[in-house]
């Protein structure tokens, strides 16, 4: 009767991890708190990606409509006497190694200043448009 009453005893009293295991509450509390910061830091992820998005598309907008006013006004004359289109870049390399060929050297100039605009443009272009992220 002893070893039964000593049996029953012992499955009768709690274990010291059922009453209260504070490095399991620990643990708990560190893990819910670790999964709040994930979750703050996904979203914080999110709303940047959606900023970098936004500046970009705001930004290719600009310069589209940057691009096609310059065109309007290269083709009236307003800034130049001769009507000359900016939408292509070939049209000032080709134009311009014809007028070094044929020495009209006020066309030379022209060309190469357009040629210089483009490759300045690009430059701009180039500091203001985010940096590419690899994907993958």
């Amino acid at each position: 009767m002893a070893s039964l009453e000593a049996g029953k005893k012992e499955s009768n009293t709690p274990s010291s991890e059922a009453l209260f295991d504070p490095f399991n509450l620990h643990l708990k509390k560190r893990f819910a708190a670790n999964m709040e910061q994930v979750d703050l830091n996904a979203q914080r992820n999110a709303l940047k990606e959606k900023r970098k998005f936004a500046h970009a598309v705001a930004v290719g907008q600009l310069l589209a409509f940057n691009m096609g006013y310059l065109n309007g006004c290269c083709m009236s004359g307003i800034i130049n006497n001769k009507p000359q289109p900016v939408s292509g870049f070939t049209a000032p390399y080709t134009n311009l190694a014809l007028a070094l060929g044929r020495g009209n050297i006020p066309r030379f100039g022209t060309q190469i200043s357009m040629v210089l605009c483009f490759i300045g443009g690009s430059f701009i272009t180039g500091i203001i448009t985010p940096m590419e992220l690899p994907t993958g």
